[in-house]
């Protein structure tokens, strides 16, 4: 669970450095910025993103992610998980298979959201170089001294 979470964690950032920073500034941004940032902040990153045709990608690459984190969150910060808890999250439609059929079903949910991630980033937003998506630090201290 936690290297599946892991992996699509390191996916989801792949994904962000193609689509905001320019391919010069990639690995700076994997080094210096991504880490930075949380796994759910990286995804709501990822829900925000303005791609003009709502790719179905998009949006069940988002819930996965969150699925994923939700179950990585649990696995992480517990040694055990409490009979209330798996009942609790039994109860919920989108976990009862997963827990299910765990591990083949969760293994599954990983290789589905890797899979849309990867469609997401063959979409036309992430292929075009898109100037008014990168931030121009010189532009924007330029504004700040015609205020």
């Amino acid at each position: 669970m936690l290297r599946w979470a892991t992996i699509l964690e390191f996916w989801l950032e792949g994904v962000l450095v193609q689509y905001f920073c320019r391919p010069d500034r990639h690995k700076l941004s994997l080094d210096i910025l991504l880490p930075e940032v949380t796994f759910s902040r990286k995804i709501e990153l990822l829900a925000r993103l303005r791609i003009r045709r709502r790719v179905s990608s998009h949006q069940n690459a988002v819930r996965g992610l969150r699925r994923m984190r939700r179950l990585r969150n649990l696995v992480a910060h517990h040694w055990t998980l409490s009979l209330l808890e798996v009942k609790r999250l039994l109860r919920e439609p989108e976990f009862t298979p997963l827990l299910a059929g765990y591990p083949a079903a969760m293994e599954a949910d990983f290789r589905r959201t890797a899979r849309l991630l990867g469609r997401l980033i063959a979409a036309r937003e992430f292929r075009n170089p898109h100037p008014q998506r990168h931030l121009d630090v010189a532009s924007i201290q330029i504004d700040k001294v015609f205020d």
